[in-house]
């Protein structure tokens, strides 16, 4: 069974995903826009570039170089780097804003969130990871419970597609919310999945 824990905070989500994340994991998951993917564009990877360094951006960069393509999974090894990050890997999970009149930024956020999992789960060192409400942000623009759906759906496919898989925690990370907004119970709704 793979512990889903929704982790809230008062404060903004990027700050939270950070600063704060309340206990160690092996891996934090950021979106990163596919359109333009600079750390700069969203404001989760403007905070995650002023923490990590200049360093960060530079590796950042010369692994963007090496191909990128939507509904990718961009990984960054940060184990024994001097970056600010109390984590193994940092990734990023290409992500296309949100179009009511188009299927495949819908598909490309579904493809992306399968690919992080299914990629942390073939790493041996990789058993903890935390990931961001990803596209419920003002540039990606998804709707709240349609991305909160979207991820419980690829957390169950990761079980159902590796029943013993190595991964024995998943944080997502949301701002605080009231317990009656939707989006609040879509997302306790999607860490109470039996995965087993």
């Amino acid at each position: 069974m793979i512990p889903i824990t929704t982790v809230h905070t008062r404060q903004e989500l990027h700050s939270n995903t950070i600063k704060r994340s309340p206990s160690k994991v092996d891996v934090l998951a950021f979106p990163l826009l596919a359109t333009n993917p600079n750390l700069n564009v969203l404001n989760i990877t403007k905070d995650l570039e002023a923490k990590a360094g200049k360093e960060f951006s530079n590796l950042f960069t010369t692994v963007l170089l090496c191909g990128n393509k939507p509904n990718s999974c961009i990984d960054l090894p940060t184990a024994g780097a001097r970056f600010s990050l109390d984590c193994k890997h940092v990734m990023f999970i290409n992500c296309s804003i949100w179009n009511p009149a188009s299927s495949s930024p819908e598909k490309d956020l579904r493809n992306g969130i399968s690919r992080f999992l299914d990629k942390c789960n073939s790493m041996r060192d990789v058993k903890s990871v935390a990931i961001s409400a990803i596209g419920t942000g003002r540039v990606l623009n998804f709707p709240n419970e349609l991305a909160a759906i979207i991820m419980g759906e690829e957390i169950k496919g990761l079980v159902d597609r590796h029943p013993s898989t190595k991964i024995k925690e998943i944080q997502i990370v949301i701002k605080q919310l009231k317990e009656n907004e939707t989006v609040y119970i879509v997302y306790k709704f999607t860490h109470q999945y039996p995965y087993q």
